[in-house]
Parts: C-alpha cells; sequence; structure tokens
C-alpha cells in the first residue's frame, strides 16, 4: 500500500544536519523495525547518535530517556505534532556516557508496533527528537518516515448470517502474496458496528460479543494462496445483549464487519441488519 500523500503531497525528507554541542556532533533518524511481509507488524526506532569529535574522553550527561520524539503530519513542523510520548512515561534516571576519542554512543525511543498502531494511522510522517541532556537540549530534525501497518496482499471474504437471536460474523483471510506472509489476530478480532446512514459515517452503536477479551495474541506465516479461518474469526453477537449495552432502538441498520489483524483496523460494509 503507498504511503498516505505520496506523489509530491507529502514528499521525503531526509534528516537534518548535525549538531554540533561541545565535542559532540548529534544526528537523528527513524530506524523502521519489522518491515518485512514475514516479520511482526513494524516498530519504529528514533534513534540520536553522538561522536566525539575531540581527540580526549569526553562525558555526556544525558537526562533519563535522552531521545524523546514528536512526530509531525507535515514536512515543515510548523503545525502542532499529531504524536507526542507523554513525559511522565520515563523512569530512567539521568546518566553519564564516556564516549571515545572518535567514538560514537548511540540514544533511542523503541515506539513497539502496538504504539505505533495507536498513534499513526498508516501514511507519512515528520520526527523531530529532542535529545535531552543534564543541562540542555536540543531538536533534531530526523526526517521522513512511513507508517504501513496494512499488509498487502492478505484479503478477506466476510459473512454475516442473521438469527433470530442475533447475528454471527465469520471472516476468512486468504494469502494472495507470492511469498509467506506473517498474521498476528487478537481474542476478539471480529467486531460489528451498526450506522444509521448507507456511508456508514453515523453510528450507532458498537455491538460487541457481551464478553470480556482474553489478553492474549496468535500468529502464524501463511503460505501463499493459503487461507486462515481460526476459531476468532467468527463470532455470535446477540440482539437482546446490544439493546441492554446500548439502549438502542429497534430497526433496521446499515452493518459493517471490523476485523483486527497485523495491528491494523479493518472496516467491511456488510449489507443491513434488523435489530428487534
Amino acid at each position: 500500500m503507498a504511503a498516505r500523500g505520496e506523489g509530491g503531497a507529502k514528499p521525503e525528507e531526509p534528516p537534518g544536519d548535525p549538531v554540533v554541542v561541545g565535542p559532540f556532533v548529534l544526528r537523528a533518524s527513524v530506524v523502521p523495525v519489522d518491515t518485512s511481509a514475514t516479520s511482526p507488524p513494524m516498530s519504529l526506532d528514533f534513534v540520536v547518535k553522538a561522536s566525539n569529535s575531540s581527540d580526549t574522553s569526553a562525558v555526556l550527561d544525558v537526562q533519563g530517556c535522552a531521545a524523546w520524539p514528536r512526530v509531525y503530519a507535515s514536512p515543515t513542523g510548523a503545525a502542532a505534532p499529531v504524536w507526542v510520548v507523554p513525559g511522565a512515561t520515563c523512569q530512567q534516571a539521568p546518566y553519564a556516557d564516556t564516549i571515545a576519542p572518535g567514538g560514537e554512543a548511540a540514544f533511542d525511543f523503541f515506539a513497539q508496533n502496538a504504539m505505533v498502531e495507536y498513534a499513526l494511522p498508516d501514511g507519512r510522517y515528520y520526527a523531530s527528537v529532542h535529545f535531552r541532556m543534564a543541562e540542555d537540549s536540543v531538536v533534531l530534525t530526523a526526517g521522513s518516515f512511513d507508517v504501513r501497518l496494512r499488509t498487502p496482499g492478505l484479503s478477506y471474504h466476510v459473512t454475516v448470517r442473521q438469527r433470530e437471536d442475533g447475528a454471527v460474523a465469520s471472516v476468512v483471510a486468504t494469502n494472495s502474496n507470492p511469498t509467506p506472509t506473517y498474521v498476528e489476530w487478537g481474542a476478539c478480532s471480529v467486531g460489528l458496528a451498526l450506522y444509521k446512514d448507507p456511508g456508514r459515517t453515523d453510528l450507532a452503536a458498537l455491538w460487541s460479543q457481551g464478553t470480556v477479551c482474553p489478553s492474549y495474541l496468535a500468529f502464524t506465516t501463511l503460505a501463499p494462496g493459503g487461507r486462515l479461518a481460526p476459531k476468532e474469526f467468527v463470532r455470535h453477537f446477540s440482539s437482546p445483549e446490544l439493546r441492554r449495552a446500548s439502549d438502542l432502538a429497534a430497526g433496521r441498520y446499515y452493518l459493517a464487519v471490523n476485523l483486527g489483524v497485523n495491528c491494523h483496523a479493518y472496516r467491511f460494509p456488510a449489507g443491513v441488519v434488523q435489530v428487534w
């Protein structure tokens, strides 16, 4: 899937020029991790490298969590960031790093896939990293990067069967890639959403299964042409439970099936449903 806005609207941007602080030359970059089809969903590593340009060892005193990223939707960074890390999340104490002459030390913030999924939909973004030293901090431009949690080459067959007591939704995933593809899903991967309009913009209610989802992940590597239909891709939804949980009026609603796979949320229009 192409990054959102490619083709001129969102150009690539290289990392910014190095910043010199005393004997140290500071550079920032963003390193995408796990981007192959056989890897788990991607993560992002925001890295600051500090090089000692002097001919003697030098001590670099930094605050805990020295590399602190900010992410922007535009290359200039003039607008407010679309994602920042809450300051209260750092539990690391300040420390000192002794760097040999001509040597280098790396400081990073690793954003795991679940954090990326929560903060950043697929698309192109631009990052700066606040490098927090003991007495001062500098802002380093880290350049552009692409978030691509939507796994290409996976197709989905969605079925919803209405029953007297509600509905049953099922999904079958097929790997259309010529290579094996990693697939990861959770205990409650499938959900239903009811909308008042055919464009599915006016949400009436989310239709849950009425049970607490166990906290686990399942995964497999799906062979080319392989099909995946685990038990988590089939769920029964109770109409009485929906009415009790949402105070939804009886009537006819436009239906969508929500699916969570590889840290990406998919929504599939699925006809209409009668709630009573």
